[in-house]
């Protein structure tokens, strides 16, 4: 049901106690007429009086709306540009940290193995498992953070904990 069909039984009501004579004009004068018109241009009747008041206005509306637009798609393009190179960036930081954290690594565990050939046991163990565990935390650390980025899991439905 629309917001008029209410409204026409009101009026229709009001215009039925009224005298006879009374009823014609006061149809008439109760007859609206509502238009609704949304875009980026006025509607076709409102760009025609722009144009009958001033000429040219409506070339001048419509120039100014292609501006507009072109502007528009212009900041929607850099926008996506910049999205793009962040994301390609990121990645690539993301490998060279991947990279030097290997290198690094290795580099550890190679001088861990010479100090463990050259005698000197503990100095060796410890180059070879500090690496290793700082691997395993970063491994356990970012199987944690996707766990809490899945979904989350369902409440218990009331009506089993009810039974």
């Amino acid at each position: 049901m629309s917001l008029t069909e209410p409204l026409s039984k009101i009026l229709d009501a009001v215009v039925e106690k009224l005298p006879e004579e009374d009823r014609n004009a006061a149809k008439t004068i109760l007859q609206v007429s509502m238009q609704s018109y949304s875009g980026p241009l006025p509607h076709p009747a409102i760009l025609q009086g722009y144009e009958d008041v001033l000429k040219g206005s409506a070339d001048r509306i419509l120039k100014m709306a292609e501006a507009e637009q072109h502007q528009r798609h212009q900041n929607e393009a850099a926008l996506i540009h910049a999205e793009v190179f962040a994301t390609r960036y990121d990645k690539y930081l993301e490998a060279a940290g991947l990279g030097a954290a290997t290198f690094i690594a290795a580099l550890a565990v190679v001088s861990g193995a010479l100090l463990l050939a050259s005698g000197r046991d503990a100095a060796g163990l410890a180059l070879i498992l500090t690496p290793a565990a700082g691997i395993a935390s970063v491994f356990f650390y970012a199987q944690r953070k996707r766990n809490q980025n899945a979904a989350p899991p369902k409440p218990p439905d009331n009506a089993s904990a009810a039974g």
